[in-house]
């Protein structure tokens, strides 16, 4: 067998590839890293699909309507099976037969299923989308502002066209970064993405390959990195067709929250990591991603030699895009470089913050929360730190929690104070700005914008959007879709949420289309004044912020904070000419009167005012604590101020 396979992305750097004999077929197949599937070339679509288990397969081209148009014998090669269907062409249906149950499925390695996930698989050609992006460059992590999208909810159309209508309000708040909820396909026609069984398809809810490149594209432009959410913990339960191809995909003896894990180091292993180190290369090839968040990597279970999140952070890291875990441990090691046997990982979620700030107001104990206290004493702990648990005994979980990380640089730590989990696994999906003041929502707002380490916002947010952000999904009628919802009923009461079977039975169905359409963001708020008001903190916040290197510290030597019982306070510049003071008291329930001139090296120094967020522009009546000539402050509501200071001789 001859095949030539043409120059493109799709094969990793490869060039072109000719394989000659059936011996270098399979050394080629077997030991370089490319993409699966159906890859468009110039003598048709050539098919590589890893199924070791099988002793045949078939590609059936099928219609619209789904019959059969001609079908494929693929030639079994190693662990592989190929073909070149010389008639194939972009646009054409196909599916994967497998003689041996008389059943055709999607190709798990599909680029699109136009009709779902149960439906056939489309050949895309991925060089028909003209990019203008060539001399894009991705702002610095230290530079970073995240900005958390789902793409269903973003808008009312809920689509890639429509979310990159929204990019110049994105520009205008000081965005630069944008983290996409997962986009690879689903069950239905919503869900918030973490259900994701074709992995290479993004999903035909939000619109075609070419529309999520065309809002990349325009990202771009607009000077905003894209990032997005991936799931390699576990692939979701309707449409998986993963171990029809091979039982090896999943590992038996490994379970998580969601379902089997991913076998990345048991017996057969070797699909399952080509799977997923193709899958990053791809979403970055093809679709020009500047980076990933990585999903619940502490229920990634690897004992290899060489960890596959390791392996993924390098191909990664090697692009120069950045990689972002999401990991509850508070292990250093995930951030930790691999030259010094670390996972390699840019940056982590760091949810202390945000659990601290949100047990601060509401004093909740149900879930997780009951291993948090926002005391004045935890927070500045926080701050100072990066995240809360750093090594202590945690008796709700019978562990140690954590490793120090004073050592580390604060861009490393992304910052919240709500994301889609904290605001999405609520009962009514109630947002954090509806559960405390307008003063105090404004205040914590100027806090999280001013971190010194990396601030992560979720959409709306920046306007103190009403609408809920809702668990919903949009399974078949049956079984599933029964089980997600009486199991949402089921783990609200086990977690404490809610009280008894009567507010269960209140609670929003996951699987009613309302509780999708009622999450959408509400973009008529914006004309209100107070949420106008709440809009341009923010912008003002995030424009200090980036016109200031001080409050993107590189280490640790330029700002600290100081503890106080009433108030968070964060001095950033130290020892140079952006010198600034940040106090905030988000309550503002003590009458605190406090002198700034009493922190230690501030005795001589005078200060001008920056940013309250009691101003009159940010919708608030404009009664300020602040009275920087004095250096006193009395605060009797939730109040923020950045000040700008200069320090005076000594005599």
């Amino acid at each position: 067998m001859k095949c030539t396979v043409t120059p493109f992305l799709g094969y990793a750097r490869l060039g072109f590839l000719v394989f000659k004999t059936e011996t270098s077929l399979i050394m080629e197949l077997e030991t370089i890293e490319k993409y699966q599937g159906a890859c468009l070339g110039e003598n048709g679509v050539h098919y590589f699909i890893w199924a070791p288990t099988h002793d045949a397969l078939e590609i059936h081209v099928l219609s619209e309507s789904g019959e059969m148009i001609r079908r494929l014998a693929l030639d079994k090669q190693g662990s592989f099976f190929v073909g070149n269907d010389e008639k194939g062409c972009a646009g054409q249906l196909y599916k994967v037969f497998f003689p041996s149950e008389n059943a055709a499925y999607p190709d798990i390695y599909s680029n699109f299923q136009p009709y779902g996930v149960h439906g056939p698989s489309e050949v895309i050609d991925h060089s028909v989308f003209k990019w203008s992006d060539n001399d894009w460059e991705a702002p610095r992590l230290r530079d970073i502002i995240f900005y958390e999208m789902h793409v269903g909810t973003f808008t009312d159309q809920g689509t890639y066209r429509a979310a990159a209508e929204k990019l110049s309000h994105l520009k205008q708040l000081g965005i630069n970064a944008i983290e996409m909820m997962p986009l690879a396909d689903c069950s239905g026609e919503r869900n918030w993405g973490y259900d994701g069984v074709a992995l290479y398809a993004p999903t035909h809810a939000y619109g075609r390959p070419d529309d999520l490149k065309y809002f990349i594209n325009e990202a771009h432009r607009h000077g905003m990195s894209v990032f997005l959410d991936v799931v390699f913990n576990h692939i979701g339960p309707d449409g998986n067709y993963f171990e029809k191809f091979c039982p090896w995909y999943f590992n038996p003896n490994q379970d998580t929250p969601w379902g089997p894990g991913i076998n990345f180091d048991g017996e057969g292993n070797k699909g399952a990591r080509m799977f997923f180190r193709q899958n990053v290369v791809y979403w970055m090839d093809e679709f020009h991603f500047d980076g990933f968040r990585f999903d619940s990597i502490q229920s990634i279970r690897d004992n290899s030699p060489v960890n596959i999140l390791t392996e993924l952070t390098g191909l990664v890291n090697a692009r120069g895009k950045v990689a972002v875990a999401e990991d509850e441990r508070n292990l250093t090691s995930v951030i930790a470089s691999q030259d010094i046997e670390g996972l390699g990982f840019n940056a982590v979620w760091a949810e202390d913050f945000a659990n601290l700030i949100r047990t601060s107001f509401t004093g909740e104990t149900h879930a997780h929360f009951i291993n948090f206290k926002g005391t004045a004493v935890n927070i500045h702990d926080v701050l100072s730190h990066g995240w809360h648990f750093r090594g202590q005994w945690v008796p709700s979980l019978e562990e140690y929690r954590g490793a120090e990380c004073s050592h580390i640089p604060p861009k490393r730590f992304v910052h919240y104070i709500t994301n889609h989990d904290l605001v999405g696994n609520r009962p009514f999906g109630r947002r954090l700005n509806l559960k405390v003041s307008p003063e105090s929502y404004r205040a914590v707002s100027l806090l999280l914008c001013l971190t010194p380490y990396t601030p992560f916002l979720f959409m709306g947010q920046e306007f103190s959007a009403s609408s809920a952000f809702k668990f919903f999904t949009d399974y078949p009628a049956g079984d599933l879709a029964k089980a997600v919802t009486e199991g949402r009923k089921r783990d609200l009461l086990k977690y404490g949420l809610l009280t008894d079977e009567v507010i269960a039975e209140e609670i929003p169905d996951p699987q009613d289309v309302h509780t999708f359409t009622s999450s959408k963001l509400n973009w008529m708020e914006l004309r209100a004044s107070t949420n106008r008001g709440v809009f341009e903190l923010y912008r003002a916040a995030l424009k200090t912020r980036l016109k200031h290197i001080a409050f993107r510290p590189r280490d640790r030597t330029s700002w600290k904070t100081h503890f106080h019982e009433a108030m968070t306070i964060i001095e950033y510049g130290i020892g140079t000419d952006e010198h600034f003071l940040l106090l905030c008291d988000k309550h503002g329930k003590g009458n605190c009167i406090f002198d700034f001139k009493t922190i230690p090296g501030l005795s001589n120094a005078s200060a001008t005012m920056v940013i309250s967020s009691n101003e009159v522009r940010f919708g608030s009546h404009g009664q300020s604590n602040c009275d920087p000539a004095a250096g006193t402050f009395t605060f009797r509501s939730p109040e923020a101020v950045l000040l700008r200071l200069k320090v005076g001789p000594l005599f």
